[in-house]
């Protein structure tokens, strides 16, 4: 009888082991080391979305810019490029790229555009992402405290100008994140792009369109790796929450054929923001496609955003 009770117990701490390696492995993949959405992928497979971006991007890195560095309260060396608009600017927007992207490729197209609107643009590389240093993906969480050192460069390269802070999917979320902050004066508002409410239910609304039954339990142990290794949990900071305690007019722009981030957090961060705010759904638009979906609808929303604002 000992034998089978060891046995049943053997199997047991085997299939524990088993979980955990096992969500060990997909914390590597999502937080350590994850794939840019090109990897793998020969030029005769990229959609025309994707040829679009590629093409825009080597238009925008040939531009004439200013390297610019942040170092962060752990030590970590953040690398973007600041591009001045022609003419003298105040109007400057720091962009935040979204998940395995950077700032090239995010905003390969939406930059040149704010370019010819005479703004200035800082596109940053977030933590483990692009030139930046770091072992982990901020998810929004570290990346809304690092957004506020980007601020004060720009703050250095343009004396008395004016921000706007615009972000795409995870970079929406930061821009976000940032609303409570305790932030410049110089920001004026808030321009976020099918940003997550949180990362809980960001990780837990991918795993069930992916997998379709994944249970609560399953997110909470890949919370537990990322608390430990990364050391942020995946509730640490919330979008509501940030929209709720805003401090400057903020615009919410959200595809509603969305199937990354679901339509539905953007109206549930939309109707917990207390400032000035504005919603812009782009119909039959998937993830971050919206500027390149409705370019015309989408650059007249930032447009009279920014013109009111400023």
């Amino acid at each position: 009888m000992w034998t089978i009770i060891g046995s049943v117990l053997g199997a047991v701490a085997f299939l524990v082991v088993l979980v955990f390696a096992g969500f060990g492995i997909g914390f590597y993949g999502m937080i350590v080391k994850p794939k840019n959405g090109l990897e793998g992928k020969s030029e005769e497979e990229y959609t025309d979305y994707e040829k679009a971006v590629v093409r825009a991007e080597k238009v925008l890195r040939a531009m004439p810019n200013e390297p610019v560095k942040v170092v962060t309260h752990d030590g970590l060396t953040l690398r973007g490029n600041f591009i001045r608009a022609e003419g003298e600017s105040k109007i400057t927007i720091l962009c935040l790229h979204g998940y395995t992207s950077n700032g090239y490729a995010e905003f390969s197209e939406k930059a040149q555009d704010y370019l010819k609107e005479g703004w200035n643009v800082l596109l940053v590389n977030h933590r483990n992402h692009g030139p930046s240093e770091g072992k982990y993906v901020g998810f929004a969480t570290l990346d809304r405290i690092d957004a506020l050192l980007w601020l004060k460069e720009i703050e250095r390269l343009v004396p008395g100008g004016v921000i706007f802070i615009t972000g795409v999917s995870m970079g929406g979320a930061t821009a976000m994140q940032t609303a409570n902050l305790a932030l410049p004066s110089s920001v004026k508002g808030i321009i976020e792009d099918c940003g997550f409410t949180t990362c809980r239910e960001e990780f837990l609304w991918r795993a069930r369109t992916v997998v379709k039954c994944t249970p609560k339990w399953a997110i909470e142990i890949l919370g537990l790796y990322i608390k430990v290794f990364a050391g942020y949990g995946l509730e640490d900071s919330s979008s509501l929450i940030a929209c709720k305690e805003a401090k400057v007019p903020m615009m919410f722009i959200h595809g509603n054929a969305d199937d990354v981030v679901p339509v539905e957090m953007a109206y549930e961060c939309y109707n917990a923001c207390t400032t000035e705010k504005e919603l812009v759904i782009v119909e039959g638009c998937k993830h971050a496609r919206a500027h390149y979906h409705a370019r015309e609808q989408y650059m007249n929303a930032v447009k009279g955003f920014i013109a009111k604002h400023k």
